[in-house]
């Protein structure tokens, strides 16, 4: 909704703004930048001047050209002014696998992936693409901590979108359901195993974060010569 037109503008027909309604964002959750245990670096800062003083030499692998994953680690690459080197994958499981032996460098994850070899002590974590930390792992250091990433803001986010013609009332139906049902206890724990921050917000809201984020990404896009044709 936010990067696919972007990055593919002659294969995406659709237009995420005027053929859609927002209804609601459910909820987000952030990347994280991990990196291999052998890797010379600690924190983000050791990270950081590491990357510096070695221009091109390490790399960081996504789950493909375009994906938010490959967004994130290039709004770090533009905001830290280092060059980490983009590796694709086709199988996101595969980054974790690499990189846990020590056969890739950093990569851009979901929360959910790599909070378990994270605490099993597999991998290194420098920190979160969100501006605040993950209530799912306050011992996480957000990236925007560091005074060099305090723009880096990616997130993983999940909404309920209806048709353009949709009729109003039946836009503020469904946008009530989904605030009755991100109440309930059952629901929010649920949502909570998957590494969400809960939002639940209004159809206006809504559609104001979507064009902030076309904005953000657009940008990016543009900076790194992202495309994914």
């Amino acid at each position: 909704m936010a990067i696919a037109k972007l990055v593919q503008p002659s294969t995406v027909q659709y237009d995420s703004q005027k053929d859609f309604l927002p209804i609601s964002l459910i909820g987000t959750s952030p990347l994280v930048l991990a990196g291999k245990k052998s890797l010379p670096a600690d924190n983000i800062d050791e990270l950081m001047k590491l990357l510096r003083a070695n221009p091109g030499k390490f790399s960081f692998a996504s789950s493909g050209t375009g994906t938010s994953l490959h967004v994130a680690g290039e709004m770090i690459n533009i905001e830290g002014r280092v060059t980490m080197v983009h590796v694709p994958y086709r199988v996101g499981a595969q980054m974790v696998t690499d990189l846990v032996g020590n056969q890739m460098d950093l990569a851009l994850l979901p929360l959910v992936m790599a909070l378990p070899n994270y605490r099993s002590g597999n991998i290194k974590v420098f920190g979160t693409t969100e501006p605040d930390r993950s209530p799912v792992a306050p011992d996480l250091p957000s990236l925007a901590e560091h005074p060099d990433l305090r723009n880096v803001n990616v997130t993983v986010w999940f909404g309920l979108f209806a048709p353009a013609r949709t009729d109003a009332a039946i836009i503020e139906r469904l946008h009530q359901a989904v605030v009755a049902a991100l109440q309930d206890a059952d629901v929010r724990a649920k949502l909570a195993e998957t590494g969400l921050r809960l939002v639940g917000n209004s159809p206006s809201e809504f559609a104001a974060f979507l064009a902030q984020e076309i904005q953000k990404y657009s940008g990016i896009v543009r900076g790194a010569n992202i495309k994914a044709e």
